[in-house]
C-alpha cells in the first residue's frame, strides 16, 4: 500500500502567542505603510491594520508560513480596505459649539416671507399645528394628494431659500 506524503509547505505551523506578539510590534508599521501606499488616509489605515491584525489573531490557523505573516496580515488589510471602500461613507458629526445658522429667526422669517398666505397656512397646520391633510384641503388645493404634493414644493421651496 503507498502512502501519501504531504509536501512541507502545506502542514501549518501553529505559531505562538508570544511569537504573533512579536510579529504584531514589527509588522504593525509596515502594514499601517502599505495601507497608505494603496491611497488609505492614515488615520482610516491605522484602523485598518489594527483590525487585520486582530483578524490574523483570530484566523491564525489558516497561516500556512508563519514566516509570511506579515504579508498574510497584509493581504487581509487589503481586503478590509476594499470591503470598507464598498460600505457608503458615514462622516462623523463633528460639535463644535457654534451653531452653523448663527440667526436662526432671521433665516426662518425669510424663508416663510417667501411663500404666499396659503403656503403658509397649510405648512403651520401640518407641521406646527399637527393637523390631518384631509383637514388642511381648501378649494385651492382639492385633494391630499395635491396638498402632499404642495407641501413638498412649500420645503423644497423653503429650502433653497435657507441655502
Amino acid at each position: 500500500m503507498a502512502t501519501h506524503s504531504v509536501p512541507p509547505n502545506c502542514i501549518p505551523l501553529k505559531l505562538t502567542a508570544d511569537a504573533f506578539a512579536e510579529a504584531y510590534k514589527r509588522g504593525l508599521s509596515t502594514t499601517e505603510r502599505f495601507l497608505i501606499s494603496r491611497g488609505c488616509h492614515p488615520d482610516t489605515a491605522e484602523e485598518l491594520a489594527q483590525a487585520a491584525w486582530v483578524k490574523g489573531w483570530q484566523h491564525l490557523e489558516q497561516l500556512r508560513q508563519p514566516s509570511l505573516i506579515t504579508n498574510w496580515v497584509n493581504s487581509i488589510a487589503l481586503n478590509l480596505r476594499r470591503s470598507v471602500g464598498r460600505m457608503p461613507v458615514m462622516l462623523p458629526l463633528e460639535d463644535t459649539g457654534v451653531s452653523a445658522c448663527r440667526e436662526p429667526n432671521v433665516d426662518l422669517e425669510r424663508a416663510l416671507s417667501s411663500l404666499s398666505t396659503a403656503e403658509r397656512r397649510w405648512l403651520e397646520g401640518f407641521h406646527l399645528e399637527g393637523r390631518a391633510i384631509r383637514d388642511l384641503v381648501t378649494s385651492d388645493c382639492r385633494t391630499e394628494g395635491a396638498l402632499r404634493i404642495r407641501l413638498h414644493r412649500i420645503r423644497r421651496k423653503m429650502k433653497s431659500v435657507l441655502q
